[in-house]
C-alpha cells in the first residue's frame, strides 16, 4: 500500500510528538541498552536474555487488555525459567550486562502498547518510519558524540547495509501493523 500512494501523511500537534517519543523510546533507548548489554555478555546468555522481551509483552498486555490468566501464569513461569537458566550462568556476561538487556526487553515491553495506540491514530507505515528515523538519528548523534564512525570496508558494503536497514524496517512495519489490528 505504501508503494501506490503520495508523500506520507505527516501527523501533526500531538500525535508527531508521541511519533517521535516513541522514536527515542523504543528505537534509541532499547537499543542503547540492547548494544551495552551485547557488549558486555556472551551470545548464548544475550540470546536467552532478549527472549525476555516476549514474555514480558505477554504479561504486560494481560494487564492493559484482559487476556486469559493461565496465558499469563504461562508467560510468567517462562519468564521464571529464562531467569532461572541464566542464575549460575557464570563467566557468561557482567551483572551490567544482565540488568542492561533486562532494560532492553522492559523498554520493549512497554513500547508495544504506547505504539498501538499511536497507530490508532497515525498510519502504521508514517509512525514506523518516525520511529526509525527518530530513533536512528538519535542513535547517529550519540555515537558520533561518544567517538564512533561509519567505515565501510567496500563499495559493496554500502547496498548490504542499506538492504539490512530495509529488511529491519519492513520487519518493523509488519509487526507495527500486527500491533495495531490485533489484541
Amino acid at each position: 500500500a505504501a508503494l501506490r500512494r503520495g508523500p506520507l501523511p505527516m501527523p501533526k500537534g500531538k500525535n508527531l510528538l508521541s511519533c517521535c517519543g516513541l522514536g527515542l523510546w523504543q528505537t534509541a533507548a532499547q537499543y542503547t541498552f540492547y548494544y551495552s548489554a551485547v557488549a558486555l555478555l556472551t551470545g548464548a546468555m544475550g540470546g536467552i536474555l532478549n527472549s525476555t522481551q516476549s514474555f514480558m509483552g505477554v504479561i504486560l498486555a494481560h494487564f492493559l487488555y484482559g487476556n486469559k490468566d493461565r496465558k499469563a501464569i504461562g508467560c510468567a513461569l517462562g519468564f521464571s525459567g529464562v531467569l532461572v537458566a541464566t542464575l549460575g550462568n557464570h563467566g557468561s556476561g557482567s551483572p551490567a550486562g544482565v540488568t542492561y538487556m533486562l532494560i532492553a526487553s522492559v523498554i520493549f515491553a512497554l513500547a508495544g502498547p504506547w505504539n498501538k495506540a499511536v497507530t490508532q491514530k497515525v498510519d502504521s507505515f508514517t509512525v514506523s518510519c518516525l520511529n526509525l528515523g527518530v530513533g536512528g538519528a538519535a542513535l547517529l548523534v550519540i555515537g558520533l558524540v561518544l567517538g564512533g564512525s561509519l567505515h565501510p570496508q567496500s563499495f559493496g558494503a554500502v547496498p548490504v547495509l542499506l538492504f539490512l536497514a530495509f529488511i529491519s524496517g519492513a520487519g518493523y512495519v509488519i509487526w507495527a501493523l500486527l500491533m495495531k489490528n490485533n489484541p
